[in-house]
């Protein structure tokens, strides 16, 4: 299926699924996401066990109600946009990566690397306390393997979460900092390149992409954080 290209640099509210059929076949050079998973009330995720960083969010918000996204018609969608050669790299917790990983097999993607994010904090859990993610880099199978801009890069990855400020919220309790962002966005794309985030939060990929002469295409279920995002992807812009 081929559409329309969607307007660059700006985060579009909508569901992404919807969203990505605006998007022409082999048209997105590469996409960074974080998809959402379900998140409990009393401090527990489905990702990461007990998380008290989570315990003041309203529980009536949609971290507590929207799950993951069905991985077969994601994959295959992704699938579809990116070009040939293209990377996808995929935040992603103990409770996600097996759905996703046999999903991703069946539309026809190729595990490459498992990154390992180290945050330099520790979160606390029933079991052993959590400082590491993980983000799962895949490409298609059928493409031949593209190298990275700097192949010396070491698969784990040093940078601390980002920090909530004195007197101020977070943009998104899973915003993930911008210097994480830039290092999956120039070791797999080049200037001018189009760069999708399904998932955008708090438009940090957006603002990562932009920083660093990409082009950006954002998708938000949340109003507040679509409106937010785009206002912060303009603010870099005009840098």
């Amino acid at each position: 299926m081929a559409g329309k290209m969607l307007e660059l640099n700006k985060i579009h509210l909508g569901n992404c699924f919807d969203l990505m059929k605006e998007l022409p076949d082999g048209s997105i050079d590469l996409i960074v996401t974080d998809i959402p998973y379900k998140m409990y009330p009393r401090c527990r995720t489905a990702r990461n066990g007990f998380a008290p960083e989570f315990s003041h969010i309203n529980k009536q918000s949609d971290l507590f109600r929207v799950g993951l996204p069905d991985p077969v018609k994601m994959m295959e969608e992704f699938y579809r946009i990116v070009k040939p050669q293209a990377h996808l790299y995929m935040f992603l917790g103990i409770r996600d990566f097996l759905p996703i990983l046999n999903a991703a097999e069946k539309a026809g993607w190729e595990l490459l690397d498992q990154l390992i994010w180290a945050k330099r904090t520790k979160i606390m859990s029933r079991y052993f306390m959590k400082q590491v993610e993980h983000i799962y880099m895949f490409c298609r199978k059928k493409d031949r393997r593209k190298r990275c801009n700097k192949p010396s890069t070491s698969n784990l990855l040093n940078c601390p979460i980002v920090q909530k400020k004195r007197g101020k919220t977070k943009r998104h309790p899973t915003e993930k900092p911008l210097t994480l962002l830039e290092t999956l966005i120039t070791m797999s794309s080049n200037e001018g390149d189009i760069i999708l985030d399904a998932f955008a939060g708090s438009g940090s990929t957006g603002v990562a992409s932009v920083r660093n002469k990409r082009n950006f295409i954002g998708m938000e279920l949340n109003e507040k954080y679509t409106k937010e995002g785009n206002k912060w992807i303009k603010e870099e812009e005009v840098k």
